[in-house]
């Protein structure tokens, strides 16, 4: 069955940083696309998440189905 599902983090604040940079782990228990990561500068965090503007930036995701922990690290 086609889905399409969105974990969306609390609001960063991250104008005082000179250089911020995301990292994180992510895990893969089914077969299908791969995971991918976003960023949106306009969406408020209530509503449709589809309707605010996306770009889609580099992270390091799990093979499909490995259940292998992958690290994403220094995402500028």
């Amino acid at each position: 069955v086609l889905n399409e599902d969105w974990l969306i983090s609390p609001l960063l604040n991250i104008s005082s940083t000179t250089f911020p940079l995301l990292s994180f782990r992510s895990r893969s228990r089914f077969s299908g696309p791969l995971l991918k990561l976003f960023v949106s500068t306009n969406y408020s965090g209530l509503g449709n998440p589809s309707t605010a503007t996306w770009v889609e930036i580099a992270g390091k995701f799990p093979n499909a189905n490995s259940d292998t922990w992958t690290l994403s690290d220094s995402i500028n």
